[in-house]
């Protein structure tokens, strides 16, 4: 394959962005831009090419994925599989290596490798582990990603698959999906032809275009079954392609006569991914033809070869323009301050100062109060954690129903037997709190904090509201402009604290950059349960129970008439019996309760050290500029004109590189 004009490319948007970069640290104040330029340099240097295949829920991406490697070897939406991004890579042998998150996997944080056969068992359900658990509606995890290397040649020359889990998957989250689209170069998108272009679809791709992306690829699976509905009629085909094509133009500019006529075929594909395994498997050209999968492959090669990067470089590009519109507004404030006489430069910046007095007191009056609230919601949510014992301690009798003895028993070693039913008993019920706590957490625990949340939300409304209000004048104030300033139309961190507080809507507030990335979003959900299970469920481990019980039954084991049966039942009997006590006992209740108000004040830490970041932060940011832009201000009283030339040149080069 031919990248000859990708690298070109490459080196071309490295130099601008070295020239924005240049300018950015010529301005002094705007380290938000730098550091937006060192990442816009990282992805466009990566000699990696990632094309992400998604779709919604049971749209045939795994499916599809398979019938590229010739194998059913990724799981498929029949099954119910868990939330893991795998990343597909070129290699001469065959591998999968399980990444696992940090801190979450029994077996430690390391990578590790598993054989072929295996990767369904890391991939769905598994309550018997404890390692991929329902909760709820939702699956939680342990494990990161998962890499497959495989010898496929379309994988060549740093090109990597990652099939992603299906949007509106109603047992994973999308966000899982989301977020690993900024790290994606091109998409390849699959829908259902029984479900095509559906409201998450028409969103999803409008959401893309959005990002950067103008040439998603588009599969439409289960074109088998689409001729089978149509009995084969032609003309009701070649109907379905035309609507579809309609609808699809719009968001790939691989439509356009220019790319049909150099790929050979527009961006709509229509696929048999079971018809095209099986042939692949079976090595029949015929059938790989007739499944559609032949003419897609070929597609995908000249994309490669041909387009390769374009939709890297469009997303690059359109991040470029967006510092390039920050970096002239903030050239322009800097002419403005230069023809600012001095003495009425620093009347403006006294004035600033001044605000800014004002608004650090009530954004210390705003953090104080907010705190205040949190620990008042502690102390409300003690009667629901106080709840869990005496609910788990419920459950014991229908987990010990549910236990399935797998020791190998013998009646003539009765201690022995005794012993491992005890510890694979023992351990069941381990699993069984654990798994309770999370589900618990998250349909009792979690919505009744969101609520006390929202309520914590109204209390400091006003107050927040006040404060951004003050800072949105103070940046106003900053301008510099002798015409009359507008208000910006954005909100501050601050507010959108509260938006996410008042609303419950998290996912909104952090888009806006609050509280640092999905941190937020994540402990008041997935995470936060499971913090809680593991912490409950370290209370009572009882240490010694193996030895406490056997100890007894041996006892009971001095006459005859014993039965695996009954051995059984009584081992369990006595291990529920340790256990209830362990959870039913009020010194126990009470630890439980105090754990749980440990790990609940651990999280709302956060959320206060974010309230106080969100405060705080734009008023350092403002004091920052204060002072860079007087210092700046006298520095060029003696190089006035020098400094003007400066910024009209930086000013033109950086509309020159909008225009390119």
């Amino acid at each position: 394959m031919d990248f000859t004009k990708y690298k070109e490319e490459v080196k071309k948007l490295n130099g601008m962005l070295d020239t924005q970069e240049g300018i950015i640290d010529y301005l002094g104040t705007r380290e938000d831009l730098h550091k937006k330029i060192e990442e816009l340099k990282k992805k466009n240097s990566s000699n990696t090419f990632r094309i992400m295949v998604m779709g919604a829920f049971s749209s045939g991406k795994s499916s599809m994925v398979n019938a590229f490697l010739g194998e059913n070897i990724l799981p498929t939406k029949a099954l119910p599989a868990t939330a893991i991004i795998t990343v597909i890579r070129y290699s001469q042998n065959k591998s999968i290596t399980i990444y696992p998150r940090k801190g979450r996997w029994k077996g430690g944080d390391s990578p590790f490798n598993i054989e072929l056969k295996d990767l369904k068992k890391y991939c769905l359900i598994n309550h018997k582990e404890s390692q991929n658990v329902k909760v709820g509606d939702t699956i939680d995890t342990p494990f990161e990603k998962i890499v497959v290397t495989w010898p496929l040649d379309i994988l060549k020359d740093g090109v990597e698959v990652i099939d992603s889990p299906g949007l509106n998957d109603p047992t994973s989250h999308d966000q899982v999906t989301k977020e690993y689209i900024p790290s994606a170069d091109a998409i390849i998108y699959c829908m259902s032809a029984l479900h095509c272009y559906t409201k998450i679809d028409k969103e999803t791709l409008e959401d893309l275009n959005n990002r950067g992306f103008e040439m998603p690829v588009f599969v439409v699976t289960y074109y088998d079954m689409l001729m089978e509905n149509a009995d084969g009629d032609e003309e009701e085909i070649r109907e379905f392609k035309q609507v579809m094509t309609r609808n699809l133009e719009p968001h790939s500019r691989l439509f356009e006569k220019e790319y049909v006529k150099q790929l050979g075929h527009n961006s709509l594909h229509m696929v048999s991914n079971l018809q095209a395994l099986r042939a692949k498997q079976n090595n029949d050209m015929e059938e790989l033809r007739n499944s559609g999968f032949r003419d897609l492959e070929r597609y995908l090669e000249v994309y490669l070869a041909e387009l390769k990067g374009l939709e890297k470089t469009q997303a690059v590009k359109k991040a470029m323009r967006a510092v390039n519109k920050e970096a002239i507004q903030t050239i322009k404030e800097s002419l403005n301050t230069v023809d600012m006489p001095l003495e009425e430069f620093e009347d403006r910046i006294r004035a600033v100062r001044q605000k800014m007095a004002n608004a650090k007191s009530q954004a210390e009056l705003l953090t104080k109060n907010f705190d205040l609230e949190l620990d008042n919601l502690v102390v409300e949510m003690r009667p629901v954690m106080s709840s869990f014992a005496k609910s788990a301690s419920g459950q014991l009798d229908v987990w010990k129903n549910e236990y399935e003895c797998s020791v190998d028993t013998n009646i003539f070693k009765l201690k022995q037997t005794a012993q491992a039913i005890t510890d694979e008993f023992s351990s069941f019920i381990n699993r069984k709190i654990e798994n309770y706590s999370i589900d618990w957490s998250k349909t009792v625990f979690v919505p009744k904090l969101n609520e006390k949340l929202k309520e914590v939300g109204k209390k400091i409304e006003k107050q927040a509201m006040n404060l951004d209000n003050n800072i949105t004048q103070i940046k106003v104030g900053l301008n510099f402009q002798k015409q009359e300033a507008k208000l910006s139309s954005g909100t501050s961190k601050t507010a959108a604290v509260v938006y996410a507080l008042f609303t419950g809507d998290w996912m909104t507030a952090l888009v806006g950059g609050v509280l640092g990335g999905q941190a937020m979003a994540r402990t008041l959900t997935c995470q936060f349960a499971v913090g809680f299970a593991l912490g409950i469920a370290s209370l009572f481990t009882p240490v010694g129970l193996g030895a406490f019980i056997i100890g007894g039954i041996v006892a009971m084991f001095a006459g005859v008439g014993w039965t695996i049966a009954k051995i059984k039942d009584t081992v369990c009997n006595k291990v529920i019996k340790e256990y209830r006590s362990q959870l039913t006992g009020a010194q126990k209740e009470k630890e439980i309760t105090e754990n749980m108000e440990r790990q609940l004040n651990k999280e709302l830490n956060k959320l206060k050290a974010g309230m106080r970041e969100a405060a705080f932060g734009d008023i350092r940011q403002i004091e920052n500029q204060v002072e860079a832009t007087l210092d700046e201000k006298k520095d060029i009283e003696f190089k006035v004109e020098e400094k003007k030339q400066f910024l009209n040149r930086y000013q033109r080069i950086l509309e020159e590189i909008d225009k390119v």
